[in-house]
C-alpha cells in the first residue's frame, strides 16, 4: 500500500515537473522565435535600403559619365556607358514587376507563387517596386478574396501584429479595420494570410506560402 502511494506521488511530481519544463521551454522558444523574426526583418530592411542607395549612386555616376562623353564627342564611350546604365537600372530593381497583374480600385495585384515566409514575401514585393497587399476597405477585401478563392492557394498579405500582440497593422503603418479570424495558436501566429480551407483571412505563423503583392497607381 505504501509503495503504491509512493509511486502515485512520484508520478504526480514527475508530471508537474514535466509540465513546468514544457512551459519553461515553450516561453524560451517563443522568445527565440521572436528575436529571430525581428533580426530577419531588420536585416531585410537594411539590405533593401543599402541596395537602393548603392544603385542610385552608381546610376548618378553613369549619367554624369554619359553626359561628359557626349559633350566631348566620344559617342562610342557614351553608347557603352548607356548599356551599363540600363543594366544598373535592371539590377537595382532586383526583380521585374509581373506582367499579368489584376487591376481594381486603382491598384494592381499579383499572386506570387514562390513559397516564402512572411518577411521574405514582404521583401520580394518591395524588390518589385510594390508591397504586400493591404486592404483599406471591405470592398477591396471582398474583391481580393474572390480572386484568391479561384486560385485555391494559401497566400500572405501585408498585415502583422508582431510588434504588439492583438494590434494589427498593415505594412504601411495603418491600423487593420477589416474583420478576420485571429486566434494566435501556440502564441506564434502574427501574420495575415488568405486561408484557402476557410476561404477567408486568418492569422498564421512562420510557414512558407505564396503571397499577394500590390502596386499603387
Amino acid at each position: 500500500m505504501y509503495k503504491s502511494i509512493f509511486l502515485t506521488t512520484l508520478i504526480c511530481l514527475s508530471s508537474v515537473a514535466a509540465a513546468d519544463l514544457s512551459e519553461k521551454w515553450s516561453k524560451r522558444l517563443e522568445t527565440a522565435d521572436t528575436i529571430y523574426q525581428t533580426a530577419i526583418r531588420k536585416a531585410d530592411e537594411t539590405r533593401l535600403v543599402a541596395v537602393k542607395k548603392a544603385t542610385l549612386d552608381r546610376v548618378r555616376v553613369l549619367k554624369s559619365a554619359i553626359a561628359d562623353s557626349t559633350k566631348s564627342g566620344d559617342f562610342t564611350a557614351a553608347t557603352e556607358l548607356q548599356s551599363r546604365l540600363e543594366a544598373a537600372d535592371s539590377e537595382g530593381s532586383v526583380r521585374p514587376k509581373p506582367k499579368n497583374t489584376v487591376k481594381f480600385g486603382g491598384h494592381e495585384y499579383a499572386l506570387i507563387e514562390e513559397q516564402a515566409n512572411w518577411h521574405v514575401a514582404k521583401r520580394r514585393c518591395e524588390e518589385m517596386g510594390g508591397h504586400l497587399a493591404t486592404l483599406e476597405t471591405t470592398a477591396e477585401s471582398n474583391s481580393l478574396i474572390e480572386l484568391l478563392k479561384r486560385t485555391k492557394t494559401i497566400a500572405w498579405i501585408g498585415a502583422t501584429d508582431e510588434e504588439e500582440e492583438g494590434v494589427w497593422k498593415w505594412v504601411n503603418g495603418s491600423k487593420v479595420q477589416i474583420e478576420f479570424r485571429h486566434d494566435n495558436a501556440n502564441n506564434s501566429e502574427h501574420y495575415m494570410v488568405f486561408w484557402e480551407p476557410s476561404g477567408n483571412w486568418d492569422d498564421n505563423g512562420s510557414y512558407r506560402h505564396s503571397f499577394v503583392c500590390e502596386w499603387d497607381n
